[in-house]
C-alpha cells in the first residue's frame, strides 16, 4: 500500500474557491458597515442641526410665527414651521385663559439628499408665545 502524501490538485482547488466565495462576502459585508456607519453619521449630523435650529427659536415662539426655510450647508437643507395652536385650554378659568400665554406648535425639518435618495429628520414640539397683557 502506497502512502498518500500531500492533498490532490482537486483538494487544493476547492479549498481556493472555499476561500475566495468567503473573502468577498466579508468584503461585502464590511462594505455594507461602511455604507451603514456614513449613513447613521448623516442622520445624527441632521439631528443635530434641527435640535439647533430649535434651540435658536427663543422664548418667544409667536414673534416667529409662518414658515422659513434655508440652506444648513454641507448639503442639508432646513424648514421651520410655526403655527399657533388652535385648541383652548378648558381647564382654565374665563380670566386665566385671557391672560394665559399662547401655545405654538413648531417644527423643525432638516432634509438632504444620499445619492438619488431624499432623507429627512423632523422635531415637534411646542412652545409658548408672550401672555397678552
Amino acid at each position: 500500500m502506497a502512502r498518500e502524501r500531500g492533498f490532490t490538485l482537486l483538494e487544493v482547488l476547492i479549498a481556493f474557491v472555499i476561500a475566495a466565495i468567503s473573502l468577498a462576502a466579508m468584503i461585502r459585508a464590511a462594505g455594507f458597515g461602511l455604507a451603514a456607519a456614513h449613513e447613521s453619521a448623516r442622520y445624527q449630523e441632521a439631528l443635530s442641526r434641527a435640535q439647533s435650529h430649535l434651540a435658536a427659536l427663543g422664548t418667544d415662539a409667536g414673534a416667529l410665527a409662518g414658515t422659513r426655510e434655508g440652506d444648513d450647508g454641507g448639503g442639508f437643507r432646513w424648514r421651520l414651521e410655526i403655527a399657533p395652536n388652535a385648541a383652548p385650554q378648558t381647564n382654565l378659568g374665563a380670566a386665566q385663559q385671557s391672560s394665559a400665554p399662547p401655545l405654538y406648535f413648531v417644527i423643525a425639518t432638516v432634509y438632504w439628499r444620499e445619492g438619488e435618495r431624499a432623507r429627512a429628520v423632523s422635531l415637534q414640539t411646542e412652545r409658548l408665545g408672550r401672555a397678552s397683557r
